[in-house]
């Protein structure tokens, strides 16, 4: 079992956390496909940066992925 957390930065100041999300990967996989929609109406113009990590129980191992997205 894994727990989704997802954080929404510009620059290194939070400017939102989606509510933690719990998912299942295939036992043998290293991948897991994660589709997430979000309104982005509320942000001001700017780069901003998507943080997204995966805790998984059983192995008590985490990882963690970036992704950087600019409002014009």
């Amino acid at each position: 079992s894994l727990k989704l957390l997802y954080v929404v930065k510009q620059g290194e100041r939070i400017v939102t956390t989606l509510p933690p999300e719990d998912a299942t990967g295939s036992p043998g996989e290293n991948r897991l496909l994660v589709l997430k929609q979000m309104d982005l109406g509320k942000f001001q113009p700017g780069r901003y940066t998507l943080e997204v990590k995966a805790e998984d129980f059983a192995s008590h191992q985490a990882a963690s992925r970036r992704a950087e997205f600019v409002l014009q």
